[in-house]
């Protein structure tokens, strides 16, 4: 029962309001980037008659960003392609890896077989970390590089030597690369 609430309240808190407002100013560069993905298969910064050239093209390469990391972009581009060009687009595939991290707390909490009041406490830690939740209903690289750092951090502890498990973890890896290449060299 605990579980079941503390699911249904960080559904709530991720998932409630995700379109209301515009996108700020990161989370619209993602979805430039996005729009770019979705017109060309990469992350062009044309745009029709437009160009996105954040502080004079810093970012730029031949008119492609090659300096932000791509994961947050193609997974934008892929909302906003399934659901139209809207913040609520933009942000609902970050809000549901969010979503998915609350569950795998849940799953872990569950598996230790913790008693109730230790229980409460991780969930009442996690619910009361307003960051935390913020920052993974962001159109940015935020829920992805929590979430992929989290599922390393658990199959590495949880690694017996297995060649399998070794090459999930590589690919994993590879994909929070794509996602944050500062919080990839922090893990690694």
């Amino acid at each position: 029962v605990l579980a079941g609430i503390f699911l249904c309240i960080s559904g709530f808190m991720l998932l409630w309001g995700l379109g209301r407002y515009a996108l700020w100013d990161d989370e619209s560069m993602t979805s430039l980037a996005a729009l770019g993905v979705i017109e060309s298969g990469d992350t062009s910064a044309i745009h029709g008659l437009n160009i996105t050239a954040y502080r004079e093209g810093l970012l730029l390469k031949d008119l492609h960003d090659r300096s932000t990391p791509p994961l947050s972009a193609y997974i934008a581009a892929l909302s906003m392609k399934a659901m139209g060009p809207s913040a609520f687009a933009v942000r609902l595939p970050f809000a549901l890896m969010g979503m998915a991290l609350m569950g795998f707390v849940t799953v872990v909490v569950l598996r230790f077989g913790l008693n109730l009041t230790e229980s409460a406490t991780w969930y009442f830690a996690f619910l009361g970390n307003t960051s935390l939740f913020l920052f993974l209903r962001q159109g940015r690289y935020y829920a992805p590089s929590i979430s992929l750092t989290v599922l390393i951090i658990f199959l590495y502890l949880k690694w017996r030597g297995g060649t399998k498990r070794l090459i999930l973890i590589g690919l994993l890896i590879a994909l929070l690369f794509a996602a944050n290449y500062m919080a990839c060299v922090a893990l690694l």
